[in-house]
């Protein structure tokens, strides 16, 4: 292949990759997912704030390098979903073309080509190209270190001075790796694999080569040596591995079985079973159909048989079958992203499986057979992500585990939010409302959803709550969080609301219902005029003291009103139903506050039951709003019949400090009130 031949195949399989991880760049995924929020939060506090780490703590722990990545980017794009994604998108393309050049000068052009072609379209290299998460970064910079250490290798003589900075620039690359994803610990058993391999197989080249591997383990050992050091003394340093190693606990506890099970899955990987979870595969989906995935196989055991002339495929077995250790002792086997250090690793694989047939055909008819190959993959794998992963919601797969398959994908990449975004940006609304799933991180991934605009937001979960207004106020209910049972009335005419507009997702599915409040009568103003006649007290030396409503605790929030539907309950399977009306006093902050409730007998006395709960926190709150909590207090074990005190306060979380009650002076009245008795009933047997 001549140098003008070489250059024009590249390109085209650049201009393919390129495709690929642009392809529809805003609809698939169809949105941002919390664990990329994470990083690029990181990411702008490095920016703004200097915050520089090479661990960071959040998310149960993770290396630096991505969030530097990521530093950049936002210096660049600002905050929307083009930050996160193009670092993603740059080692992706950058994985294409390293395994190009490295493929086509350590082995041949047949396996230079066929895999860097199946790089740029096979649904796994793809899929980690688009996603803005760190292990992006692990293959192009395993690929750096396997082409300087088959730069070393083709060197027949030690008088080229290149080889000591080729050797110091390896040695980089390979200390750097441990800064990008955690499975980056299988490059460094792998190459030292490979030391020692040579040693025992090729002692001619490694007497050659001693110097200049040995200058890419120092360096390699130095720059690893900090984050070694983090990973055994840092509080955080293992809890992800921690968190998802199951597997291994039971192998350790003389139950091996999961271990078992892992290991014959990932076996399977190449070609009759895969990633089991929407959030990264069609559940079940190997990495090839089945004649490409066998080609994985037969690579594998011709890099064994030609060891001694292909020492450089000691490191490639070695990243195989060290590379897939975190998941074979984690859950959800085998898994996709965990074992991203693979991924050139199989891709050459198959490129050796070819030049083996190449012996024993023409060229031509080769080069028929990797193009076809490619193209191939190009059309099964361009139909299983652009179509059927954003799209299907069961899939029939020899390998189908629902339990396994956890949350579907529009779960997973918030689309939801990204028509929310869309919708608003055409309205001119001071504040909106709008129930989410996840009150702590949905609101970041929004934030990265290129809205633009002045309107406030208020998010919440509506399992126990619903945020209303006594003015016209936009509603956005989203069927991931729908408004309960409890609170359905508020959404009806009846009570002032009007359904005014639906919000689809991508897939035509519901994104928002959206409904205006108080749009045709004052039935919140009504419904606090009619409750707040009701009797709470205080505790004075001179005995209970009773108060009005709204009920100030510490010029923070008001209790406008109560609701107790049932004061007698049962003592058992049963509990106090109460409807908190609360309205804030402050704007947005980060307070840390919550709301307990305590069911007591007599003052001083340790509660019987309680509930601590706040349904919307501090950082949502806004003085013109007012939200309803379901403070239902369950009883988990049978309680003494009798009268009881509901008893009512609002702390700091952090401090355990309560907030107290004040007068219209602001003079402090009690540190909680007595919301009124519960007598508490025998249970009849039918």
């Amino acid at each position: 292949m001549t140098f003008n031949q070489r250059l024009l195949i590249g390109l085209f399989i650049l201009l393919v990759g390129t495709f690929f991880r642009l392809w529809l760049f805003e609809e698939v995924p169809p949105g941002l997912q919390h664990d990329e929020i994470f990083k690029a939060e990181e990411g702008v506090r490095l920016i703004e704030q200097g915050d520089f780490r090479l661990f960071y703590p959040t998310n149960q722990g993770h290396e630096g390098a991505f969030v530097w990545v990521l530093g950049i980017s936002y210096a660049l794009f600002g905050i929307n979903p083009l930050m996160i994604k193009y670092p993603a998108f740059v080692f992706g393309i950058l994985t294409v073309a390293l395994i190009f050049r490295f493929g086509y000068r350590t082995y041949s052009p047949y396996v230079g080509v066929l895999a860097s072609g199946l790089t740029a379209v096979s649904f796994w290299a793809v899929f980690t190209s688009r996603l803005g998460l760190r292990a992006v970064m692990l293959p192009a910079v395993v690929l750096v270190v396997l082409l300087g250490i088959s730069y070393l290798l083709r060197r027949k003589y030690h008088r080229d001075k290149t080889l000591w900075q080729i050797a110091g620039l390896t040695g980089i690359a390979l200390g750097f790796a441990i800064y990008t994803y955690t499975s980056s610990f299988a490059l460094h058993i792998a190459f030292a694999l490979f030391f020692v391999g040579l040693i025992i197989i090729q002692r001619q080249i490694f007497m050659r080569l001693w110097r200049e591997l040995l200058i890419i383990s120092i360096v390699g050992a130095l720059l690893t040596l900090p984050m070694v050091y983090i990973r055994l003394t840092d509080p955080q340093g293992s809890n992800r591995a921690d968190s998802i190693a199951t597997p291994l606990q039971e192998a350790q506890a003389g139950n091996p079985q999961l271990l078992l099970d892992n290991a014959v899955k990932l076996t399977g990987m190449p070609a009759f079973v895969g990633d089991p979870t929407w959030r990264y595969n069609i559940p079940g989906r190997p990495l090839f159909i089945l004649p490409i995935g066998l080609l994985v196989y037969m690579g594998i055991s011709l890099a064994f048989i030609q060891l001694r002339k292909q020492p450089i495929n000691i490191l490639l077995l070695g990243l195989i079958f060290i590379g897939i250790i975190p998941s074979l002792l984690t859950v959800l086997a085998p898994s996709f992203l965990r074992t991203i250090v693979i991924l050139p690793s199989i891709m050459i694989m198959i490129g050796i499986a070819i030049s083996f047939f190449a012996r024993f055909v023409p060229n031509k008819a080769v080069w028929l057979i990797i193009s076809a190959i490619i193209s191939i993959t190009a059309i099964v794998d361009y139909q299983a992500y652009f179509d059927t992963w954003t799209t299907e919601t069961t899939v029939n797969l020899p390998y189908h585990d629902e339990r396994e398959q956890g949350e579907k994908v529009y779960e997973i990449y918030r689309d939801d939010l990204q028509q929310l975004s869309n919708y608003i940006r055409q309205l001119n609304e001071t504040i909106v409302f709008v129930s989410t799933p996840n009150q702590e991180l949905d609101p970041l991934v929004f934030k990265y959803s290129s809205y633009i605009g002045d309107t406030e937001f208020v998010f919440f979960n509506a399992f126990a709550n619903i945020v209303l207004s006594e003015d016209p106020t936009l509603l956005f209910v989203s069927p991931l969080s729908p408004i309960s049972e409890k609170h359905q009335q508020w959404l009806t005419p009846d009570y002032g609301t009007n359904h005014i507009d639906t919000i689809y997702r991508q897939d035509n599915e519901i994104a928002y219902a959206v409904y205006r409040v108080s749009d045709t009568s004052q039935t919140l103003t009504q419904t606090l005029d009619r409750i707040d006649n009701r009797d709470i007290f205080i505790n004075t030396d001179e005995g209970q003291k009773p108060i009005k409503f709204p009920i100030n605790f510490g010029d923070l929030v008001l209790l406008r009103g109560l609701e107790i539907p049932r004061e007698t309950v049962y003592n058992e399977n049963d509990g106090v139903n109460n409807q908190l009306y609360l309205e804030p006093l402050i704007e947005p902050s980060g307070a840390t506050l919550s709301i307990f409730m305590h069911l007591i007998k007599e003052d001083g006395q340790q509660p019987v039951a309680q509930r601590d709960l706040l349904g919307i926190t501090p950082a949502y709150w806004h003085p013109n709003i007012v939200f309803i909590q379901d403070n239902f207090v369950p009883f988990w074990n049978p309680i003494e019949t009798g009268t009881y005190r509901l008893v009512m306060g609002v702390y700091d979380i952090q401090t355990g400090i309560r907030i107290p009650v004040l007068d219209a002076n602001g003079e402090v009245l009690s540190d909680h009130i007595i919301l009124g008795e519960i007598n508490i009933t025998q249970r009849q047997e039918n």
